[in-house]
């Protein structure tokens, strides 16, 4: 399952990451590097609880709604991913 994540550079020069897919799924960084490697580990801990709730994942048409940075992941979160500039 991939998901799509957004970067933005918040008023202290922090990296602020997000997933669209998955309301209120954010985390930061001082680089942007740091900031995908945060926001996965929210991603994987985010899935994780909704497969123990039993709640269902979002639709892959979902998924696709984001632009410059995209996560693959598992429903056997936590899972390591690969990330990609896309």
């Amino acid at each position: 399952m991939k998901f799509i994540v957004t970067l933005s550079e918040d008023e202290d020069g922090f990296i602020v990451s997000s997933c669209p897919a998955l309301p209120g799924c954010h985390s930061q960084g001082r680089t942007p590097e740091e900031a995908v490697s945060n926001i996965k580990e929210a991603i994987e801990a985010y899935v994780e609880s909704m497969v123990k709730r039993g709640e269902p994942l979002p639709d892959y048409s979902e998924l696709r709604e984001g632009k410059r940075w995209s996560e693959s992941t598992t429903r056997r979160a936590p899972q390591s991913g690969g990330f990609g500039r896309g």
